[in-house]
């Protein structure tokens, strides 16, 4: 029988750092699941208890993808492309191959992006403009500049007719209404500061704005553009995450609970446990589940929650760090960036689609 060749050393070395890497991803999950259970078990209370649960690593291994200083991803509504803002610029990334197929070169830092629901534009939230990109050109056919600020969040309406974007600067802070087909601005709201994020709710007439500091959200309706309703939440909170139907209202606070919102009443319906150290949560496209991810330097863990029990059913360690997370339309893949690592990972979330 004719032997193998042995592995060249170059190889042997990469060997051993994969594993070594999936050492320490599955080690930073396992001290997720101790403390969150820790802070529980000293908090005490009748929320519903989660932190068991099957402890994995990504199937196969998660693909990388050479994509540096993350801030934001988005995927196109057929899942066959991902488009990352990062670096001063955006990437466009084949979800078939992994790789990135195209670079954008935008004005400014972008901050934020959102894509219309029929796919034809990226809209795209800079620190000096609000840029329009054609996804079949991969150009930018408009640019609404402003003075320099943080662009903090972007939302685009069901319909595809508005975007909103919020901008945080020296001098003030306000959120831009972009009409898609006219691309003017039709209003500038003012837009407290202390506001983390914003998500659009499933018809359109609703903005659930997170002041996570302050534990609550606001409700505001689009339509008359006053306050319709406030949210009081249980300490301070950092993300949100909006279920397809609009039915449910996700929000997380770093030590490890999950809140649930029913948006027809705008009241907490459940309060879940999960893992502490949370940066980020995506509601799968089907409304079965929600992920949260987290990061025990320099290593991340995704959660995977059950929205009917409430339950863990999974904890996936990754060998990298995690700050953002974006799940294809088709539920198949989860793309997690950060801005401390120069890759971005690729998780297999077919058995959850």
């Amino acid at each position: 029988m004719d032997k193998q060749p042995s592995p060249q050393p170059d190889q042997r070395q990469q060997d051993s750092r994969r594993r070594k890497l999936k050492g320490a991803g599955v080690f930073g999950c396992v001290l997720l699941a101790f403390a969150a259970a820790a802070i529980f078990g000293l908090r005490g209370g009748t929320e519903q208890s989660t932190v068991a649960a099957t402890l994995t690593s990504a199937p196969g291994g998660p693909a990388f993808i050479p994509v540096s200083t993350v801030r934001d991803i988005a995927a196109t509504p057929d899942s066959r492309e991902v488009y990352v803002a990062h670096a001063g610029i955006v990437s466009v990334v084949e979800t078939a191959t992994n790789k990135v197929s195209d670079v954008i070169s935008v004005p400014g830092q972008p901050g934020a992006l959102t894509i219309t629901p029929d796919g034809a534009f990226v809209f795209v939230a800079t620190t000096t403009a609000l840029v329009k990109i054609d996804t079949r050109s991969r150009t930018v056919v408009k640019q609404i500049n402003h003075d320099y600020a943080t662009a903090r969040t972007i939302a685009v309406t069901p319909d595809g007719t508005r975007v909103y974007a919020a901008y945080s600067g020296l001098q003030r802070s306000w959120i831009a209404v972009l009409d898609t087909k006219t691309e003017a601005v039709t209003a500038t709201l003012q837009f407290d500061p202390q506001t983390d994020e914003f998500v659009m709710g499933a018809g359109g007439r609703t903005l659930y704005l997170l002041r996570g500091r302050e534990g609550r959200i606001s409700v505001r309706d689009t339509v008359t553009e006053t306050m319709a309703a406030e949210i009081r939440l249980d300490g301070s909170h950092t993300r949100l995450a909006l279920t397809p139907d609009g039915r449910r209202l996700y929000s997380f606070e770093p030590k490890g609970s999950l809140t649930v919102i029913d948006t027809a009443t705008n009241s907490i319906v459940a309060r879940l446990r999960h893992t502490v150290g949370g940066r980020d949560i995506a509601a799968a496209p089907n409304g079965r589940y929600v992920y949260v991810v987290a990061t025990v330097d320099p290593r991340g863990c995704v959660t995977v929650l059950d929205t009917t029990s409430g339950a863990v059913v999974e904890m996936i360690a990754l060998p990298g760090p995690a700050d953002r997370i974006a799940v294809t339309p088709d539920g198949r893949r989860l793309y997690v960036g950060t801005e401390s690592d120069a890759r971005m990972q690729v998780v297999d979330l077919s058995r959850y689609a």
